[in-house]
């Protein structure tokens, strides 16, 4: 089941890149920072966290859709697609893990910037959480994965150089 939410997750990202609020989400963004990398970054993960709070799936998502035709929705996985946590006139403003990354990741690749979906073990549950990592060219180490994961508000980007032995701790491995 993970498998297929990744790939639908992926698919939505691929589909929205273009979508209208996203482009000018994105065009903000890049303006902002002048195409600097961790700038973007840090805007794309600041504009997440001001426009999506979390909330697991089943205490909102069904607030959205008609569930009547789901034989198990207690068990099913939803994903909001990033075009509508980006439009303002949806009143979506709650989504989860899963909602975040899309959202983050659609508006980095806008941007220009490489993003991965990581998944890992959350609470001792097998592949129960997901976030993005951002591809950036670091001024101090060159081209690395940056975590950003808006559900514990970290982004490990956001650190000045003094910081760095921290960030190279946590970088997922070089840019390829």
């Amino acid at each position: 089941a993970i498998y297929k939410t990744v790939e639908n997750m992926e698919r939505l990202v691929n589909k929205d890149i273009n979508d209208p609020h996203i482009r000018k989400i994105a065009g903000k963004i890049y303006d902002k920072c002048n195409g600097v990398d961790i700038c973007m970054a840090k805007a794309i993960f600041d504009f997440v966290l001001k426009n999506v709070e979390y909330k697991y799936d089943h205490e909102n998502v069904i607030n959205y859709i008609d569930t009547k035709n789901i034989e198990d929705v207690k068990n099913t996985e939803f994903v909001i697609s990033p075009r509508h946590l980006a439009d303002p006139n949806n009143n979506i403003t709650q989504g989860d893990c899963d909602d975040m990354t899309v959202l983050y990741c659609v508006l980095a690749k806008a941007v220009g910037l490489p993003c991965r979906m990581k998944i890992i073990a959350w609470k001792n549950q097998e592949f129960s959480h997901v976030y993005p990592a951002v591809g950036i060219n670091h001024p101090e180490v060159g081209w690395i994965w940056v975590p950003a994961d808006p559900v514990i508000k970290e982004l490990l980007a956001d650190k000045e150089p003094g910081h760095k032995k921290r960030l190279i701790g946590f970088q997922i491995k070089k840019l390829n």
